[in-house]
């Protein structure tokens, strides 16, 4: 194997595990340079860092507080105070954009080697609107959804098409930051993971309820630049942990691999917002394996809209009661898999050996 540079924290979780899963399999470990420092500049020349043939993968931005805030500040938004206070996703994003032009520069002064992901896929990926529309545009379903600046304009445009109930997500980004789960009829109930700390909105892993319009109206606002989504309900997993479960598929070389099921304990699967990893046996027994193919084949299919990338970690879910499998969210870091194997290979190895396979 060539050998594995990370562009990453050093610390962060996700580049142990990655550490971790290279010893695991015999494998030396990968050097890491730290993304901050094309946050105030370059690393120097390339070839310091790049040899013929060497495999970079760049992790999440995500895994540093600091990164994400300087993100921030680079994309013209004023530095959150602290980790967990929520950021302009937009600003985020731009930040992201620029970060991304310095490592391509720096990569283009660089001997030939390999790349894991690219940038327009993660920039896409990262961009909830863009993704839409290359999986609609690809035939591959997802929820409904419109574009609004209020949430009255959302109330007015929901209703108009007959819906009581959606999400509303930060455009920009992942991890159900700024997300929001409402719905109304003769009151109103929304569940959001954005909180307020001294008048100061802040994320936080245990959902908070709100229930009138003007409450709402405020979570909105803060979320900043949003995409509106149809709330479908999805199925409900069996046995004695019960409540909506969907999957995080890893689409490795265009194949579903790795999956992952989610069952949560109110409208959001997230794991980090207290979902549980459900039994992939009793899942697949339970929904058939028609649904079971459905849901690698709509994956798979969502991966392909994003030729550049090597894998992408699709969430896919059955809508109640057809079961039909619909695309939540393409994540360009969503491989973070710990203790699921495929063929006795985890995320990690499976992507070098598909790498090395395109390669050869």
């Amino acid at each position: 194997m060539s050998d594995l540079l990370i562009l990453g924290s050093a610390g962060g979780k996700r580049t142990q595990a990655v550490q971790a899963s290279l010893a695991r399999a015999a494998l030396p470990p990968a050097r890491v340079l730290d993304q901050r420092v094309f946050l105030t500049g370059t690393p120097g020349p390339a070839d310091d860092w790049v040899s013929p043939g060497t495999i970079v993968r760049l992790e999440s931005p995500s895994e540093d507080p600091g990164v994400d805030a300087e993100l921030v500040a680079l994309g013209g938004g004023v530095r959150p105070e602290a980790p967990t206070e929520l950021i302009r996703s937009d600003h985020w994003h731009r930040g992201l954009t620029v970060l991304l032009g310095r490592v391509e520069a720096w990569l283009a002064d660089a001997p030939a080697h390999h790349r894991l992901q690219h940038t327009p896929s993660i920039l896409a990926m990262m961009d909830k609107r863009a993704t839409h529309a290359r999986l609609r545009a690809a035939g591959v379903p997802v929820p409904e959804s419109f574009d609004a600046s209020t949430w009255a304009e959302v109330v007015e445009q929901a209703s108009a098409r007959g819906w009581n109930q959606v999400f509303v997500k930060a455009r920009y980004g992942s991890s159900a930051a700024g997300i929001l789960a409402a719905r109304w009829g003769d009151s109103v109930v929304g569940f959001s993971t954005v909180a307020w700390t001294k008048g100061r909105a802040v994320n936080v892993r245990r959902p908070v309820r709100y229930s009138t319009h003007a409450e709402i109206a405020e979570v909105v606002e803060a979320i900043g630049p949003f995409h509106v989504e149809r709330w479908l309900p999805k199925v409900t997993a069996p046995g004695s942990t019960t409540g909506p479960v969907d999957f995080r598929v890893v689409v490795i070389g265009g194949r579903a691999q790795h999956l992952l099921a989610r069952i949560g304990r109110g409208p959001f699967t997230n794991l980090h917002l207290g979902a549980e990893r459900g039994d992939l046996e009793l899942l697949r027994a339970h929904f058939g394996e028609r649904n079971w193919a459905s849901i690698r084949a709509t994956a798979e299919a969502a991966a392909a809209c994003f030729p550049e990338a090597l894998y992408a970690g699709v969430d896919v879910g059955l809508v109640h009661p057809s079961r039909e499998a619909v695309v939540w969210e393409v994540n360009a870091f969503g491989d973070f898999h710990e203790g699921i194997e495929v063929d006795g290979k985890d995320t990690y190895q499976a992507q070098l050996a598909a790498m090395i396979g395109v390669t050869a």
